[in-house]
């Protein structure tokens, strides 16, 4: 493991061990400033899939209402950030 590597495994929730999205981030992240609409929600949908089916989705939710409001981005717990 790279010193790079060590220090972003430091920085990770280790309540998220187990998590049914490791390794699939960029399926959860905002829309790209280039990305069709219609690709963006084709992505989220995917990423939604994996939270219906994911173990710790609850734990999931709760480190994201810890987070800050301006920090929150993406799909978190099967909800995207800043819809309702």
């Amino acid at each position: 493991m790279s010193d790079l590597e060590k220090t972003l495994a430091s920085l990770a929730d280790p309540r998220l061990d187990g998590a049914a999205c490791k390794g699939k981030a960029p399926l959860f992240d905002d829309r790209g400033p280039r990305e069709s609409w219609y690709n963006y929600r084709a992505r989220i949908a995917e990423a939604r899939s994996y939270c219906q089916v994911c173990k710790i989705r609850t734990v999931c939710a709760q480190i994201i209402e810890e987070t800050p409001r301006t920090r929150r981005a993406g799909m978190w717990a099967g909800h995207v950030q800043g819809e309702a």
